[in-house]
């Protein structure tokens, strides 16, 4: 097809969009709002997934931990980090590294006068720990320790409504110590703080380090040492580059620690792309039947132009171009409320308060704020342009199987 059709091909097919206003104007505005719809839904889902894990790293894992390497299958307290201290004084010149901090675990019991459960119990270091997890954070009443109290206790919001305590009531820990004794200790509850984890909140205590590693008998030694990276995505490398250099101990990241995270976290492009995929192709459906529609209406007017020696060639471009136009012009409406929807609750972000109690069981936050990566965009405009390809050529087909003579007879 020479220059000179192609051009008038064109123009025809972008006059005969706006002949019926009304209905393009539909159609447009059905693929604005059905782009825009999905590629909120998109950036939902992903806010959610990436709030998850960094909220998961942040509060509960870190980017990395390091421990003796049988003390992962049962956290026995036996299996202490003897060299601890040295350790942490060497990574805090790692240039990596943004921060670390040691703790003393044990598995044990808390009960109150009115319950009690099981529940992990971390020793730690509070200022060394407010550098590398955000629980302190998440205080909801009194304080991440108090220098002024002895054998103080912070605990979830969960466990405390468990064991029925609040601010400034005794619990009492049980612990097996390295000698095989069980001891038992009261602690003052000092504060009571609230994760995006009820499982968590309900799970996990924490205390000072020398006291819990009084109870066990371990002396100054620690189980665990926790660090942040400067950058994220250096964590494997990372983790590498310190196993070869700790070859002794059990280096693990959050990927080791969290498997399913990870696993999430790398099909999300892949999920993102098929929920496209399935509204494209629904609002492929669409913009075929309107395009057979308007092929019917016209079928008159078809048979004329073939009559007159328009060939098949030019018709059926005529219609694609016609089909690709309505989708196109709908691409960039949905594009762009796409973008200042979300832009907007990226910053005040989607409150799930009414939800909060079955959100806490999946590590969910109650405000998600939505965010996508920009490279999803172009993705996006390419899909589009093929939907819009793929749609026009039924009504195409359509177009050409009509016979001149009998389409001018019709009415």
């Amino acid at each position: 097809m020479s220059t000179k059709y192609s051009g008038m091909v064109v123009k025809v097919a972008w006059r005969n969009v706006w002949r019926n206003k009304v209905r393009s104007a539909v159609v447009v505005l059905a693929v604005g709002l059905g782009l825009w719809a999905g590629i909120f839904t998109a950036s939902f889902m992903y806010g959610v997934s990436m709030q998850r894990l960094n909220n998961i790293v942040n509060s509960q894992l870190s980017h990395i931990q390091m421990h003796h390497p049988a003390f992962a299958e049962d956290m026995d307290p036996a299996f202490l980090l003897a060299d601890g201290e040295k350790i942490l004084q060497q990574l805090s010149t790692d240039e990596k590294i943004k921060s670390a901090c040691g703790r003393t675990i044990a598995t044990g019991m808390v009960a109150s006068p009115r319950g009690n459960g099981g529940v992990v119990i971390k020793g730690v270091e509070p200022l060394e720990e407010i550098r590398v997890t955000n629980v302190h954070e998440k205080i909801i009443a009194g304080s991440f320790f108090d220098d002024s109290k002895k054998n103080q206790i912070v605990i979830g919001e969960k466990l405390a409504e468990k064991l029925k305590v609040k601010l400034k009531r005794k619990v009492n820990l049980t612990v097996q110590s390295l000698s095989g004794d069980f001891i038992s200790e009261s602690y003052v509850v000092t504060g009571i703080f609230k994760t995006s984890s009820s499982k968590y909140d309900e799970g996990n205590v924490f205390v000072r380090m020398d006291s819990l590693a009084n109870m066990l008998g371990a002396g100054s030694a620690m189980h665990e040492i926790a660090f942040l990276l400067k950058d994220a995505d250096l964590v494997d490398s990372a983790k590498n580059e310190l196993q070869k250099k700790y070859a002794a101990l059990s280096v693990e990241s959050w990927k080791d620690l969290a498997p399913e995270l990870d696993y999430i976290n790398e099909i999300m492009d892949e999920y993102l792309r098929i929920f496209m995929v399935i509204i494209l192709l629904a609002m492929a459906f669409g913009i075929i039947n309107t395009m057979l529609m308007a092929v019917m209406e016209r079928t008159r007017e078809i048979g004329v132009l073939m009559a007159i020696g328009m060939n098949k060639t030019r018709i059926f471009f005529m219609i694609l171009f016609e089909t690709v136009f309505l989708t196109l012009t709908g691409v960039p409406v949905g594009l762009l409320l796409s973008f200042a929807t979300i832009r907007y609750f990226s910053k005040t972000g989607v409150d799930l308060s009414l939800f909060s109690k079955g959100l806490a069981n999946f590590d969910i936050e109650m405000i998600v704020y939505p965010s996508l990566d920009m490279s999803f965009y172009p993705m996006l405009i390419v899909m589009a342009t093929v939907t819009a390809l793929l749609s026009a050529i039924y009504p195409a087909y359509k177009a050409l199987k009509l016979h001149p003579s009998s389409a001018i007879r019709s009415v």
